[in-house]
């Protein structure tokens, strides 16, 4: 996730009074690193990496991409022969989009077909929630259920509560006194937006997936049901929104 003003804002004076003591200074960039050898069977050929930003200001972020592949250190190490089918995204990647805000009015499904002998599959699951009020679904804890042909096979509430710990890439980050935000505080103490739990993400870290195992899943055609049942409708001042996405990785045997 984005982090507010690094880089660009790190050294502006704008910005100077709103480094808490505890930061030594604003860092410059942020970086994430991603194992991501399961996803090898979708790197063949051209392909292409898709990178949603919304910035809230005129300035931009400069990013850059790199995809490092090491051989294994076992001799002979024969690879497994495996697949990756993606199932949903929700993600808005073009100005034309719409952001996601159908969780408030149905189930999401999507259908699917394995037609080849596989094990060790797997479901991976990334979710965040977003609203551009205080009490929308960004900062209100909101429960994900998945379902698999009717069968739930998790449900649980997306959260992090670590958000402060980031601090140092969020220069920008809107601050309030401590006693306009925690009832009964008489601390002069500063508060960022960006230190606030939020549904599953936090301004500067990476979201990690959830990855559910599943079993008794055969060859054929089956249903994927994805679920926010206390969703909270997009209005013109509430930008209630989320971002899903899921795809399946198994061993072809």
């Amino acid at each position: 996730m984005t982090p507010f003003g690094v880089g660009h804002f790190t050294d502006s004076e704008r910005v100077k009074d709103r480094k808490p003591i505890y930061i030594p200074h604003w860092e410059e960039e942020v970086s994430w690193s991603e194992d991501i050898s399961h996803l090898l069977p979708l790197l063949q050929d051209e392909v292409y990496i898709g990178v949603y930003i919304d910035t809230w200001t005129k300035e931009g972020y400069n990013i850059s991409v790199s995809l490092d592949f090491d051989e294994s250190d076992f001799p002979n190490h024969i690879a497994k022969k495996q697949e990756v089918l993606p199932l949903v995204n929700t993600t808005k990647y073009a100005s034309g989009q719409r952001l996601f805000d159908a969780f408030s009015k149905n189930t999401l499904t999507v259908d699917f077909s394995i037609d080849a002998s596989f094990k060790n599959i797997k479901l991976h699951y990334i979710t965040t929630g977003h609203g551009g009020h205080g009490g929308g679904d960004e900062f209100v804890k909101k429960e994900n259920v998945i379902s698999l042909d009717g069968t739930t096979i998790k449900s649980f509430i997306p959260w992090r509560d670590d958000c402060a710990s980031f601090r140092r890439f969020n220069p920008t980050s809107a601050t309030w006194p401590a006693n306009k935000i925690m009832e009964g505080e008489t601390s002069t103490q500063q508060i960022a937006s960006s230190d606030f739990s939020r549904s599953n993400w936090c301004p500067g870290s990476d979201v990690i997936p959830e990855v559910i195992s599943l079993e008794n899943v055969t060859a054929g055609k089956h249903t994927l049901s994805i679920a926010i049942p206390e969703a909270q409708v997009a209005t013109d001042t509430e930008n209630n929104y989320w971002m899903v996405s899921a795809y399946l990785t198994y061993d072809i045997e």
